[in-house]
């Protein structure tokens, strides 16, 4: 077993990587004093595939389980999945003193740690990521919300779990596209942090494609987790350096827009906004060619949808007009300087914003 700390004060939580882990959860709610009524929130796909171990352990450790689902996919991140979730937990008169298990993914993270945020003004939240993409970025940090049709996460809050468990073991059931997608945040990490990362792991995990086996997903999770604990830990509310871990999120979460959740997997299109910021960062001239270069060609080494013809360049900079991390209507944009530095750039330009669309358009549209 590792653990990690996120380290908040009185809010301090672990993060568990740890084998078999699910196997282990009755005893590990035992220990940290979980209240003994549990409500698992998870989507149907994940449910069908873990929710029967989860609550086996969980009421042979005395928790009484109540598990609530629903459909899987972005689609479903919203404030109607929300009201059905309350209404079933109203009626099952689940009270101040349960705990909200997000189990699955990082819609389900999301969903449901907002879910627990807000039903009876908070009750406790435990995180169990089942994806690539939320054991190494989404379940860690306390970020919870839902999408509005207007913008992507425009509706949520700040709310930190009791504790995160991380079960490597459940990664063998991802499909290649779901892999692939989780590598996408993976490789910010080493872009805006860790240099060394970025080239020596990413590199050789993105060669091998979805032949990962448990070791090298391991050799993933930590890193991302260490470094997005220590981003945390310095800024919880994201008003300074937690910004970086936007990095490619503006236009990524413009192009998951446009498309209405529909086509791209998250990982997928904040790689193509991390493919435009580093062309900006490379034309502002903060990235030397070689560096864009060999960045660009790792990050093409994983398989991501083109780019609809139908999508424009006016609709795609429309869309960044309501991103969230807009400040006083201007653009917030996060760039290297140098693999391995992120730089926040309060005010970016509309010009530069549709130069790096336009590329993006030009290199990776159908």
């Amino acid at each position: 077993m590792n653990q990690l700390v996120v380290e908040l004060g009185e809010r301090s939580y672990p993060i568990i990587i740890e084998n078999k882990g699910l196997n282990r959860i009755g005893g590990l709610f035992l220990e940290r004093e979980i209240g003994k009524r549990v409500v698992v929130i998870s989507d149907n796909i994940v449910a069908g595939l873990y929710a029967e171990t989860a609550i086996d352990h969980l009421e042979w450790a005395g928790f009484e389980v109540t598990l609530l689902t629903f459909p899987a996919g972005e689609k479903s991140k919203n404030l109607k999945t929300v009201d059905r979730l309350f209404e079933q937990m109203i009626s099952a008169k689940i009270d101040r003193r349960s705990t909200v298990v997000a189990f699955g993914g990082g819609v389900v993270g999301d969903v449901a740690g907002f879910v627990a945020a807000t039903y009876l003004r908070s009750i406790q939240l435990v995180q169990i990521p089942t994806t690539l993409l939320s054991q190494t970025d989404s379940s860690v940090g306390g970020k919870v919300g839902v999408n509005h049709r207007l913008g992507k996460n425009m509706i949520g809050a700040i709310y930190q779990p009791k504790f995160v468990l991380i079960d490597p073991l459940v990664l063998r059931t991802l499909e290649s596209r779901e892999v692939f997608s989780g590598l996408g945040e993976v490789l910010k990490y080493g872009l805006i942090w860790d240099r060394q990362f970025f080239y020596e792991i990413g590199e050789k995990i993105c060669q091998n494609q979805n032949r990962l086996d448990v070791e090298s997903i391991e050799q993933l999770i930590q890193p991302c987790c260490r470094i997005k604990a220590a981003v945390v830990a310095s800024d919880e509310k994201e008003w300074g350096l937690r910004r970086i871990l936007n990095f490619g999120h503006t236009i990524g979460h413009a192009l998951e827009a446009v498309t209405n959740y529909k086509y791209f997997r998250h990982g997928e299109a904040v790689l193509l906004g991390m493919k435009a910021m580093l062309y900006l960062s490379f034309r502002r001239h903060l990235l030397d060619e070689s560096a864009f270069a060999s960045a660009t060609k790792i990050l093409n080494l994983i398989p991501v949808p083109k780019i609809p013809r139908v999508l424009t360049s006016d609709k795609i900079l429309d869309q960044l007009q309501v991103d969230k991390k807009n400040v006083a209507g201007k653009i917030v944009a996060i760039l290297l300087d140098g693999i391995g530095r992120a730089m926040i750039e309060e005010d970016c330009s509309k010009a530069q914003i549709s130069e790096a669309v336009n590329y993006l358009l030009e290199k990776y549209q159908e």
